[in-house]
Order: structure tokens, then C-alpha cells, then sequence
């Protein structure tokens, strides 16, 4: 019988108390804001959320931990680690290093792993997987390491005793139950990601990795530039309706100052896509909302920017116009980039605590603030704030 979950059933007290501990904070009580991080991260992992029978607790926690494993693995390469054969290896020139400590290996059932569930695991490699499987499919399940040895060519005392910590001869029929306790992977690599962020508070700096993962996990390859053809309709367009907790109008200069405002009380993060960021010199406005950027980081906000540049094509001056600004911020160690150039961006976009989300035709520039009739909508809302942030950090691998 199919039992279908729903994705915080899979956040279970073990869950969060291994991540929490990781990071260093209190498990009672319990911040309410984990729960829905780490759902929309299993759901980006597995999408089908069945499992045989009325799965217990310790079940639950189990597929959670291969779930949140597999995240962190993914989003490991960008924060500084090398994934090898033999684990993840912090490498900070980019090589992996073997004389540093592997770590963060998912323990993998020879009953139910996957090709590349087994073929990453040491010492195996892709011929020995592959008959691993092949024995599995005209025997049946391995019932121990002797059983394996007897029946697969190659694999020795010396494979057995390199995997006696790696390999599980669990049977349960879902993939993702054949995972050791979440205790024995999930916190080093935990603690390893997070010491590579840079926050001084605990609570913040475990927010950002898991806003990371949260935005990777649903992160989708932009889309490959097209010559123009009339658009068809095949299908109704997408209109997602997201809850709205109040939402303001801000229009020409009452932008520019309420915006500074927002900026100064900002606790977390604040996030700019911005297609004009215009500083012809030092006393144009745009200069105090790119200080208010600066002072923000200061007080260990996470503050990055994207600029739209030129591509060959594009008549709108932008990479001239932005310029100044990108290196005004990144001389100020604030992290900003022009955008990817395959594609235009024309936002204009400011989300600040992963609750404002100000969006409308506002650039950052002396028209827009005294000139153009623009309009700019500030939304409090955490589900606008959180579809934004996917957008804006897709924007940002891409970014240059």
C-alpha cells in the first residue's frame, strides 16, 4: 500500500536536531522558520512523494536525511569543496587534496542503491556496480558481506573491510530508507558548509545556507536565446497566487526614500536585481542607496547585487551606465555582478529579509526618482519574497 507525504511530515525532531546541534543552536525551542525550508528542499529532491506503507518515524527520518544528503552534496562545489571518488575534500585551489579528512558519505544499501549510488563509493567503480546489480536481479538480495564476496567476482576481504562503514544490506523496497542515521552523515557536512559562511550568528548563518539550498534545489537552466517567432498559445499561462500580507505603492521619489528606509531597518539580507544603477558622479541620489548597501553589509547582512550589462545587440548603455556603481560596491566589499550575457535583464528588483519584495519600473536613477512616471509596488509577503529569491540567485549563478 502507497502512503503519499506530505513533505513536513518528513521534517521529523531527529531531523532537526541533528542540523541544529550542527549549527550550534538550541533545540528548545525549535525555530518555527525550519520547517518549511527544509519541506520545499525534499520536495525539489525526490518530486514523488510516495513511500510503501504507513511509514514510521524513524523511516521518515531516514528518507529526509538521503533528501537533505543529497542537497547539501549538490550545493557542496559552491561553497569550496571538490567531490572525488573517495568523498568531499575542502579545496581551496579549486584540486582536491587527499591529504585532507574525506567526509559526508551517504551509507548506500547494496539491496536497493541505484548504478550511481554504488559506483561512487570507493574501491567499487563501475564494473563492479554494475555486476552488483546484475547479481541482484538473477539472485535476490545479499544477505551479508560474505554472501556478497561469494557472489561477486572482485570483491575481496580488502573491498569489504574499505566499505564495512559505507554499505548497508537493507532491504526496504524505498531507495531512500537505506540510509544510516541522519547522525552519522548529515552533521560534519553541516558544520562543514556553514563554517564557510560568512555570519557571525548561528541562526543566520544557518537561514543563508538553507536559503541557498532552498534556491538550488528549484534552481532551473535558463532558458537558450531564441530568434523571434510569434508567441502560440498552447496552454493557459501560469499564474501562481501567492498570500499577500499588505502591499504598498510607492511612485517617483517616494520609492527612493522609503526604499532607504527598508534598507537601514533590514536584519538579514538585502538582495538588488537592477537593470539601471546609474552614478555618474558622487553627488547623484543613487549614491546614498548604494552607501545604505554598504552600511548593511557592515552589519553582516547578506547584501548582493546584479547589473545589467550590453550584449552586442543591446542599445542600452547599460554596462556604461553601471559601471561605477559595480565598482564602487565591489571596492566596498559588497558582492556585485553584471549579469550572464545571454540574456537581457531588465528587473528592477529589491528583496529585503526574505519579506519585502519591492518590484515595479524603478531604476536606480535620476529619471526615475524625479522625472518618469514609475511605479513600484513593496510587497510584504514571505511566499512573494521566497519566488523571488529562487529567481534571484538563478540570476546569480549565471551571473559574471
Amino acid at each position: 500500500m502507497l502512503h503519499v507525504l506530505e513533505w513536513p511530515e518528513l521534517v521529523t525532531d531527529d531531523v532537526l536536531a541533528v542540523i541544529l546541534d550542527a549549527a550550534g543552536i538550541s533545540v528548545d525551542p525549535t525555530p518555527d522558520w525550519m520547517t518549511p525550508y527544509l519541506a520545499s528542499i525534499f520536495e525539489a529532491q525526490a518530486r514523488v512523494p510516495l513511500v510503501e506503507g504507513d511509514p514510521s518515524s524513524d523511516a521518515l527520518t531516514r528518507i529526509a536525511s538521503r533528501l537533505f544528503l543529497r542537497a547539501l552534496q549538490s550545493a557542496s562545489p559552491e561553497f569550496g569543496f571538490t567531490r572525488t571518488r573517495s568523498g568531499l575534500y575542502l579545496s581551496e585551489d579549486g584540486d582536491a587534496s587527499f591529504d585532507r579528512t574525506a567526509f559526508a558519505f551517504a551509507r548506500v544499501s547494496v539491496n536497493t542503491g541505484t548504478f550511481d549510488d554504488l559506483e561512487a563509493l570507493p574501491v567499487i567503480g563501475s564494473a563492479l556496480a554494475q555486476q552488483i546489480l546484475d547479481e541482484r536481479r538473477k539472485a535476490g538480495v545479499f544477505t551479508s558481506f560474505e554472501d556478497l564476496k561469494t557472489r561477486v567476482t572482485g570483491f575481496g576481504p580488502k573491498s569489504a573491510e574499505a566499505l564495512s562503514d559505507l554499505l548497508t544490506f537493507d532491504t526496504l523496497s524505498n531507495n531512500d530508507l537505506g540510509l544510516a542515521p541522519p547522525d552519522l552523515e548529515l552533521r560534519p557536512l553541516v558544520r562543514r558548509l556553514l563554517s564557510r559562511i560568512d555570519r557571525s550568528d548561528p541562526e543566520t548563518r544557518l537561514r543563508a545556507l538553507l536559503d541557498h539550498l532552498a534556491a538550488s534545489a528549484n534552481r532551473a537552466p535558463p532558458p537558450l536565446p531564441r530568434p523571434f517567432e510569434p508567441l502560440q498559445a498552447d496552454s493557459p499561462p501560469k499564474f501562481d497566487e501567492l498570500p499577500i500580507e499588505k502591499v504598498g505603492v510607492l511612485s517617483g521619489f517616494d520609492y527612493y526614500l522609503r526604499l532607504q528606509e527598508l534598507i537601514a531597518d533590514a536584519d538579514t539580507s538585502v538582495l538588488v536585481l537592477m537593470f539601471h544603477a546609474a552614478l555618474p558622479d558622487e553627488d547623484h541620489p543613487t549614491k546614498q542607496l548604494l552607501t545604505a548597501l554598504v552600511a548593511a553589509k557592515a552589519r553582516g547582512l547578506d547584501v548582493r547585487v546584479i547589473l545589467d550589462r550590453d550584449r552586442d545587440t543591446d542599445p542600452y548603455k547599460s554596462t556604461v551606465i553601471n559601471t561605477a556603481a559595480l565598482t564602487f560596491l565591489n571596492e566596498q566589499s559588497v558582492p556585485c555582478r553584471f549579469d550572464s550575457p545571454e540574456r537581457l535583464l531588465h528587473t528592477k528588483l529589491v528583496i529585503l529579509d526574505g519579506r519585502w519584495s519591492l518590484v515595479g519600473s524603478h531604476n536606480w536613477s535620476a529619471g526615475s526618482y524625479f522625472q518618469f512616471d514609475d511605479l513600484t509596488l513593496a510587497i510584504h509577503s514571505k511566499e512573494v519574497a521566497q519566488h523571488y529569491k529562487q529567481r534571484f540567485e538563478t540570476a546569480w549563478l549565471a551571473a559574471e
